[in-house]
């Protein structure tokens, strides 16, 4: 799992610095607007992540939920009727 994870932010870092330097070279921008530019490249895609991850937490698109506990069936007497 760790090599999957690096594996994306070797991908993520090697997309992002393309524009990066582009921008850089532009010579109409003044430092603000490349400041805002370079903080869009950078970080739009990390939030986009980041809410995205989010989402799969709160509701998995697998199983019926975060909160599936079991299936129903709580007796321990071994009987099968599921009752308590």
């Amino acid at each position: 799992m760790d090599s999957v994870l690096v594996l994306a932010i070797a991908i993520y870092l090697l997309i992002n610095i393309y524009p990066t330097v582009k921008i850089l070279k532009v010579a109409e921008l003044n430092r603000l607007q490349r400041l805002f530019r370079i903080l869009t490249i950078w970080l739009l895609p990390f939030f986009g992540g980041l809410i995205i991850g989010l989402i799969y937490m709160i509701n998995p698109a697998y199983g019926r939920g975060p909160y599936d506990v079991g299936n129903g069936y709580h007796s321990n007497d071994g009987s099968g009727d599921g009752g308590d």
